[in-house]
């Protein structure tokens, strides 16, 4: 939309009450030379906003995409996250991850890696784990694990 004016309340009213993709204020050329700023359009007028890395996102499809291991071991661990909870499930995982308390302000009491490096029991359980993936020769490198997810 292009707006002509130099009274602030007409082009407050019509920037507010007139849906369009771009506003350009006493300037017609300006924004196609910015590519940090999205050309759009409404409706049958456009197809969402594109000019520079607006376009990239517009036509691309964000897609996130996590995998798991499914060594033997791996799962034991797992076994816990898996319903049905049990009393004894619900304790373990209650140990190994306490509640996050959020004061009335939105900010945490303490970051994550306070709360993770705070957690001794955890710290237990990997030491553990490791020492056992260590004896079995079940350590593996991360060039390995990376392998399995990029073929």
């Amino acid at each position: 939309m292009y707006i002509f004016s130099d009274d602030p309340k007409e082009i407050d009213w019509l920037q507010t009450r007139i849906r369009a993709g771009s506003v350009n204020i006493n300037e017609v050329i300006e924004q196609v030379g910015l590519a940090s700023l999205p050309l759009s359009g409404v409706g049958a007028s456009g197809t969402g906003a594109y000019h520079g890395k607006f376009s990239f996102d517009v036509f691309t499809h964000k897609q996130a995409v996590m995998g798991q291991p499914t060594w033997p071991f791996f799962e034991y661990l797992m076994y816990y996250r898996y319903p049905p909870y049990s009393d004894h499930k619900m304790r373990v995982l209650r140990t190994l991850f306490p509640p996050v308390f959020i004061p009335r302000t939105g900010r945490p009491d303490a970051t994550v890696l306070q709360r993770v490096l705070g957690n001794k029991l955890l710290w237990l359980v990997v030491a553990a784990i490791v020492a056992y993936a260590k004896r079995n020769d079940l350590l593996i490198t991360i060039a390995q694990v990376m392998s399995v997810f990029i073929k």
